[in-house]
């Protein structure tokens, strides 16, 4: 009997050692898995969270908006597609709208060459898309940075792309006035804070801006 309690006992103290071990184990699991989230968030910031972009991170933003523009288009040309669902259009419609940058945005030049008139925001065009089409089919064409981004202040790099149209009618009763030059279109590189988890870091979002038929001379530091 007495072996009995006394294999008993080392067997409880086994199990209370062995707690204790897994208790360990879990613990220093739960501080590695803490280590490895503050060095990736660390990993995170010096990655997307920069002051002041340098060369390398400006060019980044310069291939960015000539990225954007192209998914715009792609963006027009599914908002504008009546024979798809329409709760498909208008998602494609509201991410072309968040393309541009906040506020007063000209794009009368690339309307016009769609066959539109009296459309001066994306809004505007998206709104005509969704309700009845487009006469005709507008595709990009060397697209190209034509005056990378120059800083105007702490907080705003601007820009220009250049890049031509080709147009394709959708109805032959409508004309397209698509324009046999090159057009050019402001990009931006703006400094903004965003949450991320519980932080919040200053990270620099890439838009497109307004469309010009004439080059832009310069844009001053």
């Amino acid at each position: 009997m007495k072996r009995i309690s006394h294999i008993i006992v080392l067997f409880l103290l086994w199990i209370l050692c062995g707690a204790d071990s897994c208790n360990s184990r879990g613990r220093e699991a739960e501080m590695n898995e803490k280590k490895l989230v503050l060095a990736t968030k660390d990993s995170l910031k010096k990655v997307i969270s920069v002051d002041t972009p340098g060369p390398r991170l400006l060019q980044e933003y310069d291939a960015k908006a000539v990225q954007k523009l192209g998914d715009f288009a792609g963006y027009l040309e599914i908002a504008a597609d009546t024979s798809l669902d329409m709760s498909f259009r208008q998602q494609a419609a509201a991410m072309a709208v968040k393309l541009f940058v906040h506020g007063s945005v000209n794009m009368e030049k690339w309307y016009r060459a769609c066959g539109l008139d009296n459309c001066l925001s994306p809004e505007e065009l998206m709104d005509k898309c969704l309700l009845k089409g487009l006469p005709c089919s507008q595709k990009l064409a060397n697209v190209m940075v034509d005056v990378p981004l120059t800083s105007q202040n702490d907080s705003v790099y601007k820009g220009c792309l250049s890049f031509s149209m080709q147009g394709q009618l959708n109805a032959k009763s409508i004309e397209a006035k698509a324009f046999p030059g090159r057009l050019y279109i402001d990009i931006y590189a703006i400094k903004e804070t965003k949450a991320f988890g519980a932080e919040k870091l200053c990270v620099w979002s890439v838009y497109l801006g307004s469309l010009n038929e004439l080059r832009p001379q310069k844009y001053p530091n």
